[in-house]
């Protein structure tokens, strides 16, 4: 992998939303998002077929395991990387393997979680049982269940360095959890009731007073409002506009160094005119931008 290409990897389940369709995104993406000399695609991860009968938490397992050290891998050599969902359980995954290497060189960084939902059920309290509404439990080490998946020993992040933005949906024992832990949150209603670059300029302000320089974002595609884009999972109404998420990646990845990101909870076989598609192009075209071009990211 060269310096000036980004790594792509890639998880084609489902499983874990309960809801078919994001499996067939990673394909899909790549085959109809524009050619581009700074992705380097990896092959697809896809769920052992002779683990079908087992719990989805044990046919999740070896994948997510994979994808941790590919990216624990591809940051210790100071690479930048994309990882394309299936459904946002994948974020267990990828920002384990941040939190890993990250740990290893010393360097602190933060998490900007764009969604409309705060996915931070337990086992525990989850409705569903539904993994891709756990990620962040088991990032903060609130599952031990969640973090043996991908073998965390202790917290990929405390609850000041992650930032969700975009938020609008969500269960009560949701809420009292991120609210007894202090993450910052940045709901639809602040949204817009500040306006999008108050948003940023606070999440830039409180980066800076942490002494963070390196930041990733988790982005799932029904952040956006369902009038945008609606080829996803479990749409919410009331979400971001395009230029708000681009702006976000924009400002933030250019004062900061950008790790790297998520893009999950895509739908294709919803995106019959693909306008769902054309905005995720637009978020992975800035994506790569700040992530290669921007003022804090050179090599």
């Amino acid at each position: 992998m060269n310096e000036n290409t980004i790594a792509v990897f890639s998880v084609a389940s489902d499983l874990a939303g309960n809801i078919p369709g994001t499996a067939e995104a990673p394909a899909y993406l790549c085959r109809h998002l524009a050619p581009s000399d700074s992705l380097m695609w990896s092959n697809i991860l896809h769920l052992n077929p002779a683990l079908v009968a087992e719990p989805v938490i044990n046919q999740l397992t070896p994948v997510f395991r994979q994808l941790a050290t590919d990216v624990y891998n591809c940051v210790s050599v100071d690479r930048r990387f994309i990882t394309i969902g299936g459904d946002h359980s994948v974020a267990l995954a990828s920002w384990s393997g941040v939190s890993k290497s990250l740990r290893e060189q010393g360097e602190p960084w933060a998490l900007i979680w764009i969604d409309a939902h705060l996915d931070i059920h337990t086992f525990e309290t989850s409705h569903t049982k539904n993994i891709h509404g756990m990620p962040v439990a088991g990032l903060l080490g609130q599952d031990r269940a969640l973090m043996d998946m991908v073998n965390l020993s202790s917290a990929a992040l405390q609850p000041e360095q992650i930032f969700y933005v975009g938020v609008r949906s969500f269960e009560a024992e949701e809420k009292q959890l991120v609210e007894s832990l202090g993450c910052h949150v940045y709901d639809m209603p602040a949204v817009h009731a500040r306006g999008i670059d108050s948003v940023i300029e606070e999440i830039s302000q409180h980066l800076s007073a942490q002494g963070i320089y390196k930041i990733g974002m988790s982005i799932d595609i029904d952040a956006l409002d369902p009038t945008v884009a609606s080829a996803v999972t479990v749409p919410e109404d009331d979400g971001l506009l395009l230029p708000q998420i681009v702006d976000l990646i924009a400002r933030l990845g250019d004062d900061f160094q950008m790790i790297g990101a998520d893009l999950v909870e895509y739908c294709p076989d919803r995106d019959q005119d693909q306008q769902s598609l054309r905005c995720i192009q637009n978020i992975l075209n800035e994506i790569v931008r700040v992530t290669l071009l921007g003022k804090k990211n050179q090599f």
